[in-house]
């Protein structure tokens, strides 16, 4: 059994949203940071928000940025400080993101 040797966290489902499955399209996350996406798909949104809630309650994740928040600056980081250190104009507010098609290679 796989969760034997990695350590799992188990979501509940969201009826409402039968692709939650995926949720390596909701967050870009490297380290102990993560940006929550604006997907493309209109029925996906209403995931994120609950993986928002996962990556700083549970998993405490020290900063986490929004693209769907104006400025993208409602990052918390692990002191629950905001810190406002992304400036995202007005072009990039309306960009739209899966994770899942994220490649990181550095």
């Amino acid at each position: 059994e796989l969760r034997k040797h990695i350590p799992t966290l188990c979501l509940p489902s969201m009826e409402s949203h039968p692709d939650c499955l995926f949720v390596e399209d909701t967050v870009v996350a490297i380290g102990d940071t993560a940006v929550i996406t604006r997907m493309g798909h209109d029925s996906r949104r209403g995931e994120v928000d609950s993986i928002k809630q996962v990556l700083v309650d549970q998993l405490g994740m020290g900063r986490v940025y929004d693209m769907r928040e104006e400025g993208g600056n409602n990052n918390n980081d692990a002191s629950g400080d905001v810190n406002g250190d992304i400036d995202i104009g007005s072009e990039e507010r309306a960009a739209l993101c899966d994770g899942g098609d994220v490649m990181y290679t550095g």
